[in-house]
C-alpha cells in the first residue's frame, strides 16, 4: 500500500471516529490528481465504491448542494480510471505493432561472412 493511501485510510478513520454526524455528512476528503496518479487499481476501486456508498447511505438527491463534493470526487477517481484503462489498451496495440514490425530471423539466409581480402 502506498503512502498515500496509508494517509487516505488513516483520514477515513478519524473522519469516523469522534466526529459528529453534521461533520461526517459534509465531510469527504478530495485526492488530488497527482496523488490519484499514485494510487493502484484496487485503492481506486476501493475509493470508487467507498464513495458510491457513501452517497447512497447519506441519501443524497442527484446534483443537489450536499451531493457536489462526492459526485466531483467520483467523476475524478472514474476519470483516472478511464485514463488508465485506455493507456492499456494503446499499450497492447503498441506492442502488437513492435511484432509484426520485426521479420523472424530463423527464415532469413544463414550468414557465411565476407572472405579475407588478401590483396
Amino acid at each position: 500500500m502506498s503512502k498515500k493511501s496509508q494517509q487516505y485510510n488513516e483520514q477515513m478513520q478519524a473522519t469516523s471516529v469522534g466526529t459528529t454526524s453534521t461533520q461526517r455528512k459534509r465531510a469527504i476528503e478530495p485526492v488530488s490528481l497527482d496523488d490519484l496518479a499514485l494510487f493502484q487499481d484496487t485503492e481506486l476501486d476501493a475509493r470508487i465504491v467507498f464513495i458510491e456508498e457513501e452517497f447512497h447511505k447519506r441519501g443524497f438527491a442527484m446534483f443537489s448542494v450536499q451531493a457536489a463534493p462526492f459526485e466531483s470526487e467520483l467523476a475524478y477517481v472514474q476519470r483516472e480510471q478511464n485514463i488508465r484503462q485506455q493507456r492499456r489498451v494503446l499499450h497492447r496495440k503498441f506492442l502488437q505493432s513492435l511484432e509484426t514490425e520485426y521479420v523472424d530471423e530463423r527464415n532469413l539466409p544463414v550468414y557465411e561472412g565476407n572472405p579475407p581480402n588478401w590483396d
